[in-house]
């Protein structure tokens, strides 16, 4: 019986770190500008393909590998009523540039399932916006910054 496969150890030169602080920035597809401050807990982050961090908005996960991240804000959504807001995009030098992705928490799962899974996945922000495109789903445009 071999022993179960073993999470990557943290690498202390990560771009994303607990305890840091990150400023989403964007514009929606319906032209409102948002800015978010997601504060990253101090715990070490889990391992799923990549790093899951969570912050006092929601979670945010980083693909080393290939530069992809994920950071939603569910929060200020559930607490004002208002849309959440889900930034999908690929680190350029030490920030993030991508798709905001705008809605209830359904309607973003459904924009989220119309990507086509066929083909090339996308490699950078306007590979992503393009995919969005194709797949009829109008999105925003988002920045993730280190504070």
């Amino acid at each position: 019986m071999s022993a179960a496969p073993t999470a990557p150890a943290f690498p202390a030169d990560a771009l994303i770190r607990p305890g840091q602080t990150w400023v989403l920035s964007g514009t929606t597809a319906g032209g409102e500008t948002i800015e978010r401050e997601l504060v990253l807990d101090d715990a070490a982050p889990e391992w799923d393909d990549g790093w899951d961090f969570e912050s006092d908005l929601g979670p945010l996960s980083y693909d080393p590998e290939i530069g992809l991240v994920f950071a939603a804000d569910v929060m200020t959504g559930l607490e004002e009523e208002t849309d959440m807001q889900v930034c999908l995009g690929f680190v350029q030098d030490k920030s993030v540039t991508g798709v905001l992705v705008s809605g209830d928490m359904d309607s973003i799962s459904e924009q989220l399932s119309m990507l086509d899974g066929e083909g090339d996945a996308p490699e950078t922000a306007e590979g992503l916006a393009q995919a969005f495109e194709d797949a009829g789903v109008e999105v925003g445009t988002c920045t993730l910054n280190l504070k």
